[in-house]
């Protein structure tokens, strides 16, 4: 299960291509980064996750690795007004990947909301991730 789906990879295949001068980019990984090690340092010190995927992002990229989670009942909820993680840039390619190579078992929902679903109920959520589990074959 995946909520405001988020490819890292994206992020760093873009930073990392010394021909690509893509100023909003750089802008939304440094907004993440802020969001992600600013004062509450949320997952693991900013040095290792960088250097990590910066040395192993083909192993992150979600649509290089999509064969991986063909066997994987998924649910991903995004929100089409993320402007964190654009559903255009994040969600679409992995979604037609997995589309594209027939995926068993995916479940998406498309919410009318930003990255932290701030416009959906906390319940509608709930709900939604529930009625999957409940679901589930």
């Amino acid at each position: 299960m995946c909520l405001a789906l988020a490819d890292f990879s994206y992020v760093y295949r873009g930073i990392l291509n010394p021909n690509d001068d893509n100023i909003e980019m750089r802008a939304w990984a440094q907004r993440v980064s802020d969001r992600l090690w600013g004062a509450n340092n949320l997952i693991q010190d900013y040095a290792s996750f960088n250097s990590d995927l910066l040395i192993n992002n083909y192993k992150y990229d979600f649509v290089a690795q999509s064969e991986k989670l063909l066997d994987n009942r998924i649910l991903i909820i995004v929100g089409s007004n993320d402007l964190t993680t654009p559903i255009e840039d994040h969600f679409f390619p992995i979604y037609r990947k997995l589309r594209k190579s027939d995926h068993p078992d995916l479940n998406v929902l498309i919410t009318e909301s930003n990255h932290d679903f701030t416009d959906t109920p906390k319940s509608e959520i709930a709900e939604m991730i529930s009625d999957w589990i409940k679901n589930k074959n």
